[in-house]
């Protein structure tokens, strides 16, 4: 199996995250000496600021690393696997990066994670449910993540696919998926779920994430012959 492009995409998008990370925690630093940490809160804020770095992804590099594909005969869909991948892998390391952070900056401010804030499931109290609410955390966020990376990448596929009049009406689009996407963890916040683990969230994310991955497969077809094209018109 070629892993090259998980590979290449991993390592890329990680070298980019240490500056994301390390821009985050010179912020935080500022802020607990600014503020002493006694009004300073960061909740889900952490989270939804990882979404935008993750989002940008498939944006940045979408088209950059198609070439690197075709250039290396790798098959598009042996790409779109290895991309796939990458994302599943670069949003798990990530929403496991954020817990940790957070859990740091919760030493000095009331800090919480996304999970913690939307079904309200602290972590805290016993050993063994301290665990199962990292873990649900870390399944949860895991998933949200990839469902912004996963929905920028299908976006950015469509887009290369399309003239460059259509293009310019396609970029409308990507605020209609924001707004969209916010309204949609709105509604996995309002889930109940069932004990620990909120299961109608964690699977409605797991449904959402196998119909974009089967659109980007579908929507992928035929995309060197869409760019080989599109690139003519242009000559």
């Amino acid at each position: 199996m070629d892993k090259r492009i998980c590979k290449y995409e991993t390592s890329n998008v990680l070298k980019y995250a240490l500056l994301y990370y390390g821009a985050l925690l010179i912020f935080f630093i500022l802020a607990v000496i600014t503020t002493k940490g006694t009004s300073l809160e960061i909740n889900e804020e952490v989270n939804f600021v990882t979404m935008i770095f993750l989002a940008s992804q498939p944006l940045l590099r979408f088209k950059g690393d198609f070439y690197f594909s075709k250039i290396n005969n790798i098959s598009r869909k042996n790409f779109i696997k290895g991309t796939l991948e990458s994302g599943i892998l670069i949003s798990s390391i990530l929403s496991a990066i954020d817990i940790i952070l957070i859990k740091i900056f919760s030493l000095f401010s009331n800090s919480f994670n996304m999970y913690e804030v939307f079904f309200q499931n602290f972590i805290e109290g016993t050993l063994l449910n301290i665990i199962k609410n990292l873990v649900a955390s870390w399944i949860y966020i895991s998933l949200v993540y990839f469902l912004i990376y996963i929905t920028f990448l299908l976006f950015s596929t469509i887009y290369l696919k399309l003239s460059n009049e259509i293009k310019k009406i396609w970029v409308v689009g990507l605020f209609v998926i924001i707004f969209l996407i916010t309204n949609l963890i709105e509604v996995f916040a309002s889930s109940t779920g069932y004990g620990i683990i909120p299961i109608e969230g964690i699977l409605l994310l797991i449904i959402l994430c196998g119909i974009l991955i089967i659109l980007e497969f579908l929507i992928s077809k035929n995309l060197q012959e869409s760019m080989t094209y599109i690139n003519k018109k242009r000559l």
